[in-house]
C-alpha cells in the first residue's frame, strides 16, 4: 500500500514537472519573435474583433455639483491573437497559460468621458493574461471609474439619473475595431447595493447612438432613496405649512401674533439655510423642491404682514372708513352668527330679535373676518403649493 501511494506520488510529481516544462516552453517559443506593439490582425485585413462585457462591484458615489459618477467596475476583454496560438499535444498537453500583462499587446481602452485624466484602464495594476491554445486571450482590468453625467434634480428627492460609461480605443480608424457584447446587460453578480442610490436598470452595447461601433457603452439608470431627505426636509416643511395659518387662530388680545409669525418665518428662513446643503445647487434643470421652499417663505412673509392688518383692523375705533366690501362682509357674517345665537336662545321668549339684525359691528368684527378669509387663503396657499409638486413628482 504504501508503495502504491509513493508511486501515485512520483507519477503526480512527474506530471507537475511536465506542466511546468511545457508552460516554460511555450512562453520561450511565443515571445520569442514577438512584437507586442502591433496589433493581432495587422496583417490580416480584416477588423479586430473585441468580446466584451462589464462587471459593475458598487456605486462609490453621485456628485449633482461636479456631474459625476464614480463607480467601481471590472471589464473583461477576450480577443483572438493568432500569433499565441500553439499545439498543446507539443507541450505535454498544457492548454491554459497565465501571464503578466506586460509581455503581450493589450487593447489600449479610455474612458472617453472621463472627468479625470485620460489614461487607459488596467494600466496602473498588473492584472494577469490568460491565454489559450486557439491564441484566444482573456484579459480582466478593473478599476474606479469617473463618468461625466449631467443630473436631471427636477424632482429631488425623487429623482433618477442616468448615466453613461464610454470605454474606445483612440488613435485607431473606424472599423479596424469591432466590439461584441457578451449579453446584452452587464454581469451584476458581484454588485454591492449603495445605501443612496438603487439600480434599476443597465444594459450595455457595442455602438454608440447612430451606429458607429467605436466604442463600447455601458448605460446605468439609479434612483435615489428619498428617505432621508423625506425625514430631513418634506416633513418638516409640512409642519411649518400646518403652524403657519394658526396664527390667525390666536385672540389678538394676547398680543404674540405677529412674534410667532416672525418667529416662525426665522426659524423657516434658517431651516432653508440648512437645507440648501443639502439640495443640488443646479440651475438647469431647477430643483422644484427648492423653488416650493422659497414660495412657501414668501407667503410666510406675507402672513407677517396680514396679521398686522388684522390687528389694524381690530383696534380701529372708527369703522366707517374701513373697506366698504370688507364691512359687507362681515355684515353678512355677523348676521349669520346672530341667526344661530337666535336659534340656540329661541326658548327665551323675551329676546328681542332686533338684537339680532346684525346691523351694528365693530373693528373687532372686522378682525375676525379677515382672520377667517387669511386663515382659509393661506391654507389654500400651502396646499395648492405641496399639490402642484408632489403631482408634478407622479406625472412629469
Amino acid at each position: 500500500m504504501e508503495l502504491f501511494a509513493l508511486l501515485c506520488s512520483g507519477v503526480i510529481f512527474v506530471l507537475e514537472i511536465g506542466v511546468a516544462l511545457g508552460s516554460n516552453n511555450i512562453y520561450k517559443d511565443l515571445f520569442q519573435n514577438y512584437a507586442k506593439e502591433l496589433v493581432p490582425t495587422w496583417n490580416v485585413p480584416m477588423p479586430l474583433k473585441l468580446s466584451i462585457n462589464a462587471a459593475p462591484s458598487t456605486i462609490v458615489s453621485f456628485t449633482e455639483l461636479e456631474e459625476k459618477l464614480t463607480m467601481t467596475m471590472s471589464i473583461t476583454v477576450n480577443w483572438t491573437d493568432h500569433r499565441l496560438a500553439w499545439n498543446p499535444t507539443l507541450y505535454n498537453n498544457t492548454h491554459v497559460l497565465t501571464i503578466p500583462p506586460h509581455d503581450i499587446w493589450l487593447p489600449y481602452l479610455y474612458l472617453a468621458n472621463s472627468v479625470n485624466d485620460v489614461k487607459p484602464i488596467g494600466q496602473e495594476a498588473d492584472f494577469y493574461v490568460i491565454l489559450v491554445t486557439n491564441g484566444m486571450v482573456y484579459w480582466t482590468p478593473g478599476g474606479v471609474f469617473e463618468a461625466q453625467c449631467t443630473p436631471d434634480v427636477s424632482k429631488f428627492p425623487f429623482d433618477t439619473q442616468f448615466c453613461l460609461f464610454i470605454f474606445t480605443m483612440w488613435g485607431i480608424f473606424p472599423g479596424e475595431v469591432e466590439y461584441d457584447v457578451y449579453s446584452k446587460v452587464p454581469d451584476l453578480k458581484y454588485f454591492s447595493a449603495n445605501s443612496d442610490w438603487t439600480v434599476i436598470d443597465t444594459y450595455q452595447t457595442g455602438s454608440l447612438i447612430g451606429g458607429d461601433s467605436s466604442a463600447f457603452v455601458v448605460g446605468i439608470s439609479i434612483k435615489r432613496k428619498p428617505v432621508y431627505y423625506v425625514v430631513t426636509v418634506i416633513l418638516p416643511t409640512l409642519l411649518f405649512c400646518l403652524m403657519n395659518p394658526l396664527i390667525f387662530c390666536l385672540p389678538v388680545e394676547s398680543g404674540e401674533r405677529i412674534s410667532l409669525g416672525m418667529t416662525i418665518l426665522l426659524a423657516y428662513a434658517i431651516f432653508l439655510t440648512i437645507v440648501a446643503a443639502s439640495i443640488p445647487a443646479k440651475s438647469d434643470p431647477l430643483c422644484i423642491i427648492l423653488l416650493v421652499l422659497v414660495c412657501i417663505m414668501m407667503v410666510s412673509g406675507v402672513i407677517v404682514i396680514l396679521t398686522i392688518i388684522s390687528a389694524y383692523y381690530y383696534y380701529m375705533e372708527d369703522i366707517s372708513h374701513a373697506n366698504p366690501c370688507l364691512r359687507s362682509l362681515t355684515l353678512r357674517f355677523k348676521r349669520k352668527q346672530n341667526f344661530q345665537d337666535k336659534l340656540n336662545l329661541e326658548e327665551n321668549k323675551d329676546t328681542n330679535s332686533n338684537s339680532f339684525s346684525g346691523s351694528s359691528f365693530s373693528g373687532k368684527d372686522l378682525s375676525k373676518t379677515l382672520d377667517i378669509i387669511f386663515c382659509v387663503i393661506s391654507f389654500v396657499l400651502f396646499i395648492g403649493i405641496l399639490s402642484g409638486y408632489f403631482l408634478y413628482i407622479l406625472i412629469a
